[in-house]
């Protein structure tokens, strides 16, 4: 038994966006066939040509104005139509003349979105899906049309070196969802068409990626979050839109665009939202790290989760923060006031007379109370203690001596006069001793 090597060449699937492109996009009038056209609208070249269809002529002339809003360089051109019933004559009619005398050569890159999807009926079981005409109405639009879409399009464009082919998919092309009978078949079935393709046109210079953009907050999902027949699904899409952990169309679109720029798969891939890690800056270990982080991880999950909740709550938030600084005392100071009558300022030990930040006389400290020693009330009176009799504060040191008092006619006669006491003694980071109207 003989076996041969078969030589390999390295490709790459990395895509250049910023080009002279023509750029189909199906779907394209609201949710995330709107933003995948705004956005990628955005970095292509003058003279690129894009082409939206869609039923809702209004939705497509919004997705319109958006695009000349953030590239007023390119040409963009709308047509309503019903893909359900769309003939390959009608779909060749729409390509020459959105193409009109250009030739195709002018192109470096030709590229389709196929984002052209419906969930079907999702109020009965698979059982009872006995009506032939709603299943051929239902693979008519989501799977039929867009492979002859899809055939129209690589013909009109084979001399164009670069086409790349997108088809928007799904999980449930994979996994099994209970009432969603007619999406699940209708995306495995288009799914496989695409994984076939890029098979055989490979060296045709086609590309193809299966993009799957994960739960998005689009009217689909609140249509199964409203009529599915099964709890689970009802249940699983409101737990996503409590939580805000539900995608939204930028965040989708953003991810779609880092994988295509990058190439982070391979042609005929599906590649889904959370496969892949994207370079974010993330906290890790007592610092800031710029690298990779996984999204499809619980640090990922929180990390989207919380600037979602950011961004949502961006005016709210910083008011709140503030009013919460407010309301707690943000400084969280203790002050301790002490109102007195009469002191004797030359006994205050280490007490300076100068204009001090309140106006006053400012006290740089207390010598036998500093930072680190114990400091209540009863100390405070242990130093100053008070002749009941006239009413005259004393210290400790001079208990033993004669009743010497300062009264009125001794005030008039020191170089200080009738002057009041006001000033602040820190005592710590926390405590501040003021001390108010303090006479001598």
């Amino acid at each position: 038994m003989s076996s041969s090597t078969t030589p390999t060449t390295t490709t790459t699937t990395a895509i250049n966006l910023e080009q002279v492109a023509y750029f189909l996009v199906t779907g394209a009038s609201r949710g995330i066939g709107a933003k995948m056209a705004i956005e990628t609208a955005r970095k292509l070249k003058p003279g690129s040509v894009i082409v939206l269809l869609a039923r809702s002529a209004s939705g497509l002339e919004s997705t319109r104005s958006e695009i000349l809003a953030v590239n007023p360089h390119v040409t963009v051109v709308t047509s309503s139509v019903d893909l359900a019933t769309a003939s390959k004559e009608l779909l060749n009619e729409i390509l020459d003349k959105s193409l009109g005398k250009q030739p195709t050569s002018q192109f470096g890159l030709a590229c389709v979105i196929h984002n052209v999807g419906t969930v079907g009926n999702i109020e009965r079981k698979a059982i009872d899906m006995d009506d032939r005409t709603e299943w051929e109405q239902y693979f008519g639009t989501n799977v039929f049309t867009v492979a002859v879409l899809n055939s129209c399009f690589l013909r009109k464009f084979q001399s164009v070196t670069s086409k790349l082919v997108i088809n928007i998919t799904s999980k449930a092309c994979l996994v099994p969802f209970q009432s969603m009978t007619y999406y699940c078949a209708g995306k495995a079935a288009r799914e496989m068409y695409f994984r076939v393709l890029a098979e055989e046109e490979a060296a045709a210079g086609v590309t193809v990626l299966n993009y799957s953009p994960g739960p998005v907050d689009t009217e689909m999902t609140v249509d199964l979050q409203a009529n599915s027949n099964a709890p689970e699904i009802r249940d699983y899409f409101k737990n996503l839109r409590d939580t805000t952990t539900i995608l939204t169309t930028e965040q989708t679109t953003a991810k779609f665009l880092h994988i295509l720029q990058n190439g982070l798969f391979k042609s005929g891939d599906h590649v889904d939202y959370y496969d892949h890690e994207i370079l974010v800056p993330w906290y890790r270990g007592g610092e800031w790290k710029s690298g990779k982080m996984v999204i499809n991880s619980a640090l990922g999950r929180t990390f989207l989760f919380l600037t979602n909740l950011a961004w949502k709550n961006r005016v709210a938030l910083p008011a709140l923060i503030m009013v919460g600084c407010m309301v707690l005392n943000y400084r969280g100071e203790i002050e301790i006031n002490i109102h007195t009558e009469r002191i004797a300022l030359p006994d205050l030990p280490n007490w300076q007379q100068h204009a001090g930040a309140f106006g006053g006389i400012a006290i740089d400290h207390l010598e036998d109370f500093s930072d680190d020693d114990e400091f209540d009330d009863d100390d405070l009176y242990d130093y100053f203690e008070s002749d009941e009799e006239d009413g005259v504060y004393v210290t400790d040191d001079e208990e033993d001596e004669d009743d010497e008092t300062y009264d009125d006619d001794e005030d008039d006669e020191d170089e200080l006069g009738e002057r009041m006491l006001n000033g602040t003694i820190r005592l710590n980071w926390y405590t501040t001793l003021n001390i108010h109207n303090a006479r001598r």
